[in-house]
């Protein structure tokens, strides 16, 4: 019989829409959203009566998956789920507001149950907001939970999605404005030289170093104004795959 697969090992899938949202959360933050989805897109969990999706977060089990060895996870978490439960994530609609930006903005959960003696936390995540990021039966983003959870900078962990979303390509270029926005980074970051002194250096650092992509980057000048720095275009490669070719 074969070996089962470890959990940080399981291939998390999210709508491609919940890709390029902005939104921002910390590591941990995402991490109970990265457990959400699995559970969510696998079924083990439906919508209840109140329009929402109980995940169960096993304490034990969630420290286990991110190699987390606080010795207070289940305080840990009770933290994180109060702080998700405050945010939003926010879908732009262009096509429904012509010379305005449309958006819907929705809550990521509406409910938290904190059980200290059975070693877990209920999360409830909103029924509308799982309907959008679960569709993955075409358009989708595709990465390992134990890969991305290895980051420790949100912002990596939302550049490495970004690329992820196209797994078959080698490079891709994102605007400097859209990632500052969907990524909802600093307004400071705007000065270019924030930019890659905060996000852009350490977050490839660290993505280069934890993950399988290696990355390299260009910056692409405005058209217009040729001393502004107007995009990033990001080379990639699958580390095995370089390996497999050098």
């Amino acid at each position: 019989m074969p070996a089962l697969a470890k959990k940080s090992d399981i291939i998390i899938r999210q709508a491609n829409a919940l890709t390029s949202a902005a939104y921002s959360l910390t590591r941990n933050e995402k991490r109970l959203v990265y457990i959400a989805l699995d559970d969510i897109i696998n079924k083990r969990i439906q919508c209840n009566e109140f329009g929402q999706y109980p995940v169960k977060i096993n304490h034990i089990d969630y420290a286990s998956i991110f190699e987390d060895d606080s010795e207070n996870i289940g305080q840990d978490i009770l933290k994180i789920t109060a702080s998700l439960n405050k945010k939003e994530v926010i879908f732009y609609r262009p096509d429904e507001d012509i010379g305005k930006n449309a958006l819907d903005a929705i809550s990521w959960t509406t409910k938290r149950s904190y059980r200290a003696s059975l070693g877990a936390t209920t999360v409830f995540f909103n029924a509308e907001l799982v309907n959008i990021i679960t569709k993955v039966d075409t358009n989708f983003t595709r990465f390992l939970m134990g890969e991305a959870g290895r980051l420790n900078s949100p912002y990596a962990m939302r550049l490495y999605e970004s690329l992820r979303q196209w797994p078959d390509q080698q490079s891709v270029t994102l605007e400097v404005d859209w990632m500052i926005e969907r990524y909802e980074l600093p307004e400071s970051y705007r000065r270019m030289s924030d930019f890659r002194r905060r996000f852009l250096k350490p977050a490839v650092k660290e993505i280069n170093e934890h993950t399988s992509i290696m990355i390299d980057y260009e910056e692409v000048a405005d058209k217009i104004r040729s001393n502004r720095i107007a995009a990033i275009t990001f080379n990639y490669s699958n580390r095995m795959e370089k390996a497999t070719h050098s």
